[in-house]
């Protein structure tokens, strides 16, 4: 039980100045969450990702676009679902990190694409999805992709969240 007697969250890390020391505390406090069903991910990023002014759409991560929730991945301009930690740096499809909801999110299936498995760096080269050459104020290069300013604290800490949560116990990756 990571709480205090007073209820305080992070209260078996608190104090803690060594960084391994840290991240394993850190680490037994948020591990063990809800693991859900890969293809029930949709649905529920319909709820949590919903456009506050219109609940039938969808709040695309990257592009900041809403668009309706039923346009899922069946063409460019609709939605998927995005690993800001990249499949490709370690997460398989069967381990509980491949459906964690703190680092997937809804995103234009053009610039998910576009976005791959490129880490995150500057980059200069602007991001149009194919929903009418919209402007992303996201970036890319051949080694990077640059999210938009106003979602760079977002992906900083899933990607934080991700290094901390998962370190090779109960053969996660």
């Amino acid at each position: 039980n990571p709480y205090s007697s007073d209820g305080y969250y992070y209260a078996t890390a608190t104090g803690i100045t060594d960084g391994s020391a840290l991240k394993a505390a850190l680490n037994d406090i948020i591990s063990g969450h809800t693991v859900y069903d890969y293809g029930d991910l949709a649905a529920i990023m319909k709820v949590i990702d919903a456009d506050p002014s219109n609940p039938d759409n969808i709040m695309l991560f990257y592009t900041g676009r809403s668009i309706p929730n039923i346009n899922y991945a069946s063409s460019p301009d609709d939605w998927n679902k995005e690993h800001i930690w990249a499949q490709s740096h370690g997460i398989d499809g069967v381990s509980a990190a491949y459906s964690d909801l703190h680092h997937l999110r809804p995103t234009d299936v053009s610039v998910n694409s576009l976005r791959a498995d490129l880490d995150f760096g500057e980059a200069t080269t602007l991001v149009s999805d194919t929903y009418g050459d919209v402007e992303t104020y996201c970036y890319y290069s051949s080694s990077y992709f640059e999210p938009r300013d106003e979602i760079k604290g977002d992906v900083a800490r899933m990607l934080f969240y991700m290094a901390v949560r998962y370190e090779g116990e109960s053969g996660e990756p």
